[in-house]
């Protein structure tokens, strides 16, 4: 009787060792757990936001950058939408219509006209082996679209029948651009190509429907 007391004695005290270090466990983790916590929370503090927060963000940050190259696309596609100021017309008609008198020279060929977003008109041909561009506007005021570098001197031709004659200025690579105005309407002539100056007056006054014909000097004169 007595050794079973002792065996049953020692069995409690078996369970009893079981449970205190079950309850040590336990409250390690919770210490554990606690610490965890406690950790969280001062990292909260530190940053200034909770990690669920800080995924949010990154999340939203993901997010932006997959909108901006959204709206990136669009506006490529926008832009590729966006239609052509440089509109073909069929005759000098449409140039009329803009307020602008222009006629090709005698001759000419390969004859093309544009409306530029609606205030310039541009006249494009071919005459004596060479390609001209004649603009024309009644209210821009820089539309040559000539972006070169021109020699520091020019020629002004005193032309009847223009408001201040007609101005013919060189391009350092050889080309010619004249310019001169009717009643305030302004118009420009190029080509790339180095034709004579008196040439370039004569077919801006035909252009504009002025006489380019001049009296011829007389005998002796000019010497």
């Amino acid at each position: 009787m007595k050794k079973w007391i002792h065996f049953a004695s020692a069995g409690l005290l078996a369970l009893c060792l079981v449970s205190c270090q079950s309850a040590g466990s336990g409250q390690q983790g919770g210490a554990s757990e606690n610490g965890a916590s406690a950790g969280t929370e001062a990292q909260v503090g530190a940053e200034g936001q909770p990690s669920g927060e800080a995924e949010a963000k990154d999340k939203g940050e993901g997010d932006a950058v997959q909108e901006t190259d959204a709206s990136a696309e669009t506006k490529v596609e926008a832009g590729v939408q966006i239609p052509n100021p440089m509109e073909e017309a069929e005759d000098g008609e449409s140039l009329e219509a803009i307020g602008l008198s222009m006629a090709v020279p005698e001759d000419a060929s390969d004859v093309e006209y544009y409306v530029i977003s609606d205030v310039v008109g541009q006249m494009s041909f071919v005459w004596e082996d060479h390609v001209f561009t004649c603009r024309g506007s009644a209210t821009a005021e820089d539309f040559a679209g000539i972006f070169e570098e021109f020699e520091e001197t020019e020629t002004v031709f005193d032309a009847e029948g223009t408001d201040e004659g007609v101005r013919v200025r060189s391009t350092v690579s050889g080309g010619r651009l004249a310019d001169w105005s009717i009643d305030g309407v302004k118009y420009t002539l190029y080509t790339p190509d180095s034709v004579e100056e008196e040439i370039m007056e004569g077919l801006c006054l035909e252009i504009s429907g002025i006489s380019s014909e001049t009296e011829p000097l007389a005998e002796g004169e000019g010497e």
